[in-house]
């Protein structure tokens, strides 16, 4: 039996068992038609907004994604390619791993992995999702666990505000909003900045223009007008990320953006990238891609297969 198979077979069993009494009750209560009529005008509603079905951006360390599911909807078992951090929006649903139950309402965020199987059931409120796909580079720089808590106010409040302005998205805002809810994920519901630094978000805006891989951590604070010690712990507590990873982050990224320019050879990209030589980059990338950087190459250059036109099939 194939993965998705034996997952499948596993659906209707985990369900049952992982769902709680008051969980089950709670579903129950909402599925009476006068209740159903009311909430299928609302459900797609955040103070007074409505999300489109669905909508994504590239925000560099991550691709966002707003979705709407509708009312009763259900997902079997399945797992996402990479780490995924969703808080819902709006609505109701339930996800049932291989051992426990989880309610996913606005004020709770989930951290889902490649290793953790997972079904979704929607209520008949249905439900609006922000979902973080974390980048291969960032993924593998971050230790996230699948884990669901309540309490997190303040990440609904960084998710809302991301969603009202996917419409039209500023990937650097997406992304330093992306990663302050990485790091209230990281440090807890329970924990709350003293108030945003806003100088980090300039700080990500000069990385991410002004790549340079050979900038020490004093100059980027110099340029931000603040102590080393003061910017590092910053960054690290608001966006659960370490300054020096974020920045092997962006490393990555640039060495895989110039691998698209044939003029260059895979040695060129490695000094032109910040690595020490070409060894240096290949090891990084088999560790985060799983490929050379000269197979990657090769892969992303490759000319595309030519699509067939409608109505004609290929003999056999």
């Amino acid at each position: 039996m194939s993965p998705g198979a034996a997952l499948n077979a596993l659906s209707d069993r985990a369900s049952k068992q992982a769902m709680s009494a008051k969980t089950r009750a709670f579903m129950v209560a909402f599925s009476g038609r006068s209740a159903l009529s009311v909430l299928n005008k609302t459900h797609r509603m955040v103070r007074g907004q409505v999300w489109p079905r669905r909508q994504t951006a590239d925000a560099g360390s991550f691709l966002v994604e707003v979705f709407f599911t509708p009312p009763n909807t259900r997902a079997a078992f399945h797992v996402h390619e990479e780490v995924t951090l969703v808080v819902p929006l709006s609505g109701l649903f339930v996800e049932n791993t291989l051992k426990t139950s989880i309610r996913g309402e606005p004020g709770v965020a989930i951290v889902e992995t490649p290793e953790s199987p997972h079904e979704n059931i929607y209520s008949p409120l249905g439900g609006t999702n922000l979902r973080l796909r974390m980048s291969t580079e960032l993924e593998k720089l971050v230790a996230l666990e699948p884990h669901a808590r309540a309490g997190h106010g303040p990440t609904y409040e960084i998710a809302r505000e991301m969603a009202e302005h996917m419409s039209d998205p500023d990937p650097l805002q997406l992304e330093c909003a992306g990663l302050e809810i990485l790091g209230l994920v990281n440090n807890g519901p329970e924990w709350a900045p003293r108030g945003r630094a806003v100088y980090l978000r300039e700080v990500v805006a000069d990385l991410r223009a002004n790549f340079c891989p050979d900038r020490g951590i004093a100059a980027i604070a110099r340029n931000a007008s603040v102590s080393p010690l003061r910017l590092v712990r910053s960054f690290r507590k608001t966006y659960g990320i370490s300054l020096a990873r974020f920045m092997r982050v962006l490393q990555m990224q640039r060495a895989l953006s110039l691998l698209s320019d044939p003029g260059l050879s895979v040695s060129a990209v490695a000094a032109e990238a910040g690595f020490s030589d070409q060894s240096h980059m290949t090891r990084a990338f088999a560790r985060a891609y799983g490929l050379t950087p000269a197979v990657l190459r090769r892969s992303r250059m490759a000319p595309a297969e030519p699509r067939q036109a409608p109505g004609k099939r290929t003999p056999a």
